[in-house]
């Protein structure tokens, strides 16, 4: 069972196909994505220290999920970039390591939509307090028969965000009746 799977529960099977697919196995997923940096030469570099991806836009993204004793890494490639975390479900809550950042999110599924709140977080591995933590808003969904996804992370206090990425993943069933 993957992490995504463990967290939601029976909830997963309400969801659309696409997410149902995306969330219940391991495996390598193709499609799209855009990255946006904020110009701010500290901000970028704060966003560069946490592991997230440069600027780019409408690039290939290849998304390779791998079950582990303690849970999933999840490798992303944008264009030529990596971004890898690793992702483990503990209470109900999912536990997803960035960098030295590791955000601890708690579902919401409503309207065959995926939201995630944030609620701990920790910086090389020591708790810290959520009102100094950063400000993370996920979506996904379905469009048709692609798993659609929406992140924005923002530092404390700020409005200008550190990343955010938009796009798609083509799921299994989706690739075999394309090449059918």
């Amino acid at each position: 069972m993957t992490a995504y799977a463990d967290v939601l529960g029976t909830s997963l099977s309400a969801l659309p196909e696409p997410l149902q697919r995306f969330h219940k196995s391991d495996g390598v997923f193709e499609g799209r994505i855009t990255v946006e940096r904020p110009r701010n030469a500290i901000l970028r570099s704060a966003g560069t220290l946490a592991g997230f991806p440069p600027a780019v836009k409408d690039a290939p993204l290849t998304l390779s999920k791998t079950s582990t004793a303690k849970g999933e890494r999840w490798r992303r490639q944008i264009g030529a970039r990596h971004m890898s975390s690793v992702q483990w479900a503990i209470g109900g809550a999912l536990h997803e390591r960035v960098g030295p950042v590791t955000a601890i999110t708690r579902f919401d599924t409503q309207d065959g939509e995926i939201t995630m709140t944030l609620v701990g977080w920790c910086f090389l591995g020591l708790p810290m307090p959520l009102a100094i933590g950063p400000r993370i808003s996920t979506r996904e969904s379905a469009d048709s028969e692609l798993y659609t996804f929406e992140v924005t992370v923002r530092p404390p206090f700020l409005a200008t965000p550190l990343v955010r990425y938009a796009g798609h993943l083509v799921t299994a069933a989706t690739s075999e009746a394309k090449q059918a």
